[in-house]
């Protein structure tokens, strides 16, 4: 990582979670588990601010006892906390199964344990500071500089990072750290007047710069400005485009796949969550109507 970024010893998180575990079995657990997420993010914006290196830590304890669940988490990562947390979750599960007694059945699976790291060619975290913020400015001042009627769009030129560190252990013997990548931007030109009073600009946004597990490299890769010559070409076109008024009516609507499955994540996917309708949530997320949840699936 980078010189802003601490590190982390992995026997450390080992002892921490192996801790939790131990706790969780000990206040009578039959099966417990944790997860520590570590999540880094910068987000350079010429436009609004920059946020170089914000740091999140949580960490949650799940625990089955008697058939219920319990559940426990915090921001904290400190060995009497991981403690503390691993006998709430199985005070909560203790105090479900007052209820009417029942048998959950986790099924048999292979003990899990190793590491996996997004395959990215160059650590972002790893580049200063001051280089990511140079080379937006040299963007922003190439584009400026290219011919009268283009200029750069700082309101919609952005980069942004995420390194996050996840940690799972269970009582079963299962240990696995996964450190996951993802990087995104836009670097946008405006086409025409700048005003952005003025309806007769474009604005184009480059290529290759989509959410993806990928590291330094994008921006590298998206070869920025070779790409200029084809944004204001296309800037061009759209400044061409004749307009027309607005049509009021009923039309056919095409979806994509990613706008078709947040649409069904949010009707059916949320109903047909287990522990939604089984009621788990009731007094927090609310119930479901796909419930007998058994019978209904």
């Amino acid at each position: 990582g980078g010189p802003s970024c601490r590190s982390v010893d992995p026997a450390d998180l080992q002892a921490l979670a192996h801790r939790a575990i131990d706790a969780a079995r000990d206040a009578g657990a039959t099966y417990a588990d944790i997860r520590l997420t570590r999540t880094e993010t910068q987000r350079f914006s010429f436009g609004t601010s920059l946020n170089p290196d914000q740091e999140e830590l949580a960490v949650g304890v799940r625990a089955l006892k008697d058939g219920y669940w319990g559940f426990s988490a915090s921001p904290y990562w400190d060995s009497d906390e991981v403690v503390r947390l691993a006998h709430g979750a199985v005070d909560q599960a203790k105090s479900s199964a007052l209820s009417t007694p029942r048998a959950v059945d986790l099924g048999q699976y292979p003990v899990a344990s190793g590491s996996w790291i997004t395959p990215v060619q160059i650590d972002p975290f790893s580049i200063p500071i001051e280089e990511k913020i140079d080379f937006m400015r040299s963007w922003l001042e190439f584009a400026d500089q290219y011919r009268s009627g283009v200029e750069s769009d700082p309101s919609n030129s952005a980069m942004s990072f995420k390194r996050q560190l996840r940690v799972l252990a269970t009582t079963e013997g299962a240990f696995c750290t996964q450190m996951v990548y993802e990087t995104e931007g836009s670097f946008g030109i405006v086409v025409g007047p700048a005003d952005w009073r003025n309806s007769g600009n474009a604005r184009v946004q480059a290529k290759g710069l989509r959410l993806a597990g990928k590291g330094w490299e994008m921006f590298l890769n998206a070869k920025l400005r070779d790409q200029l010559p084809q944004l204001v070409d296309a800037g061009d076109a759209l400044q061409g485009l004749p307009s027309k008024p607005v049509e009021f009516g009923r039309f056919d609507v095409v979806f994509n796949g990613a706008t078709m499955a947040s649409i069904v994540d949010c009707t059916i996917g949320t109903a047909s969550e287990i522990d939604r309708a089984s009621g788990y949530y009731a007094n927090d997320g609310g119930t479901s109507y796909l419930a007998p949840p058994l019978g209904m699936i």
